[in-house]
């Protein structure tokens, strides 16, 4: 175990995409496809196609992705907006939906709009030729939802709760969809499932399944409006259809929905989250080990993503991409006054990081990293000050307005992209020395261009 102070990078980028939060993503190569998701600032017409934007993980460049129907034939997919109806294979745009990636393919189910409410169809996504086109599916489908789970194990689905349209119900039922014979049923289960609930979390690691956190109702599986927040984690064996409830140790999270969760190094890991009967938005971290059973809050220091819900968050490779939420924001008393949107995108790598203090991991968040105009990075870290003129996005704009005396005025859109490097490169450290001690204008001949 080292005692090591550990330095963490932390940046933002210029990012050309508009706030959204509620958005479901998928990890193909090197790329996250982000899907549909919910924007209070938009109008957007619920007819249309489900809005879809592509990340490169390398270069950090978001871009538009426009797909198209299996309907339409080879060289007949230009068509005019305006005079076409939504094709039928196209999902319609949605919140509260989940993706699932199996064989280098998106699957698309659930999630509803104001317009036409919740779906039941099972939609694929290829990424290659950027085309929708519906599952045809056999047995008991599962009823029209959102707000569930979904993750893949080996050829098979597996969907947890959410709330069904239909019987204005939460869920507690388990289905499972077999990809090799496009078969839905309903998982048979023993022992005692997790309260009926929506908007929680659900990992895989090994042969389970891990629920935590989501909205329930003291009343059961109707919604009264008296919310319940179940801080227990469940199991379930999917080999054997048994849920349990782990023994757990240690310091773990408090009831929560619309939180983030992801699996890194055999742990689960949840992120943020909302309160309701608190109206309290989080931005802690904890870990959870299945081997041990124990929960650990992660310590974190310097500046790290605000309180929020309803982010999106994948792990490609050693990194894990948080995107998006909505904020609370305060009036001048101090007093929660609304929510903002927001579109940041912050990168946690875990690299070869192995260091921990004796009580406990502590993860330290530095300053930002901005890019200028000609796109490459002028700051790594290591609170360094970048003069404004260099920045494409200046620092003051990534927080709620206020006016001379200090009071809030107003909001402003976020589209920053946090970098947090547990790892940083020599090169990097090296461009942290270089703008620190300004050498990159006493020595703007030898310094290699990047670094300039």
């Amino acid at each position: 175990m080292s005692l090591s102070p550990m330095i963490l990078s932390y940046g933002v980028i210029d990012r050309k995409c508009c706030a959204s939060h509620v958005v479901t993503s998928l990890i193909l190569s090197n790329q996250v496809f982000s899907f549909g998701g919910y924007c209070s600032g938009e109008t957007v017409d619920p007819e249309q196609p489900i809005d879809i934007h592509m990340l490169d993980t390398n270069t950090y460049r978001w871009i538009s992705v426009k797909a198209h129907s299996s309907d339409v034939e080879e060289g007949d997919d230009r068509m005019e907006e305006d005079d076409m109806e939504p094709l039928r294979s196209l999902p319609y745009q949605r919140y509260g939906h989940t993706v699932c990636a199996y064989r280098g393919r998106a699957y698309l189910w659930g999630g509803r709009n104001d317009d036409y409410g919740a779906s039941s169809t099972l939609h694929e996504f290829d990424p290659v030729l950027l085309r929708w086109r519906i599952v045809p599916v056999e047995g008991r489908v599962p009823p029209a939802r959102d707000g569930h789970s979904a993750v893949v194990v080996g050829d098979r689905m597996f969907l947890f709760g959410g709330f069904e349209e239909d019987l204005q119900r939460f869920s507690q039922e388990t289905y499972v969809f077999d990809f090799l014979t496009n078969r839905w049923s309903e998982f048979n289960t023993t022992g005692q499932p997790p309260l009926w609930r929506d908007f929680h979390t659900a990992v895989a690691i090994d042969s389970k399944m891990y629920i935590f956190g989501g909205r329930s109702d003291y009343t059961g599986q109707f919604h009264s409006t008296r919310d319940m927040y179940d801080e227990r984690l469940k199991a379930l064996d999917l080999r054997t259809g048994e849920w349990s409830d782990p023994i757990c140790n240690g310091v773990g999270p408090s009831g929560r929905r619309s939180h983030s969760a992801w699996t890194y190094g055999g742990k689960m890991y949840i992120f943020g989250g909302y309160l309701g009967t608190q109206n309290m938005h989080y931005d802690d971290l904890f870990s959870f080990d299945p081997s041990t059973n124990h929960w650990e809050k992660i310590k974190t220091s310097g500046r790290m993503p605000s309180a929020r819900r309803r982010q999106c968050t994948v792990v490609v490779g050693s990194r894990v991409f948080l995107f998006g939420g909505t904020m609370p924001v305060k009036n001048s008393s101090g007093s929660p006054s609304g929510l903002a949107d927001l579109a940041d995108l912050y990168v946690l790598d875990y690299g070869n990081f192995h260091c921990c203090e004796m009580s406990g991991t502590h993860l330290r968040w530095g300053d930002p990293v901005l890019r200028s105009d000609d796109d490459s990075v002028h700051k790594i870290g290591l609170n360094i000050d970048v003069p404004a003129k260099q920045l494409t996005l200046h620092p003051k704009q990534r927080w709620p307005v206020k006016n001379s005396s200090g009071s809030p005025s107003g909001l402003a859109d976020l589209a920053d992209l946090y970098v947090l490097d547990y790892a940083p490169s020599l090169k990097h450290l090296a461009a942290g020395v270089v703008l620190r001690y300004n050498f990159h204008k006493a020595f703007a001949d030898y310094i290699p261009r990047d670094l300039k």
